[in-house]
């Protein structure tokens, strides 16, 4: 996420209370928020989900909804999602 000049804590204080419920939503599998080591404004968020469907189960669920509404205004860009599978399975 492309964050505003000067949100970055706005964002982290506002994301903190949402990390354990996003890691409690089913299927989710683990669940993290990485700042860029280079730019305080960029943040990345990482999660594993047990499914495609999980994934589309919360992308359509109010908390997501609830925390884009909120994060949104934060953005200077609008947020980019990618959906990988493993090169190597475990």
């Amino acid at each position: 996420m492309y964050l505003k000049s000067g949100e970055n804590k706005s964002f982290a204080t506002f994301m903190k209370p949402f990390q354990q419920k996003i890691r409690n939503f089913d299927g989710c599998i683990h669940h993290d928020i990485f700042p860029d080591k280079e730019n305080d404004d960029i943040f990345y968020s990482y999660t594993i989900w047990k499914s495609e469907s999980k994934v589309k189960k919360y992308r359509n669920s109010d908390l997501i909804k609830h925390i884009s509404e909120a994060v949104m205004p934060k953005c200077t860009k609008e947020p980019i999602a990618w959906t990988v599978d493993e090169v190597f399975e475990k």
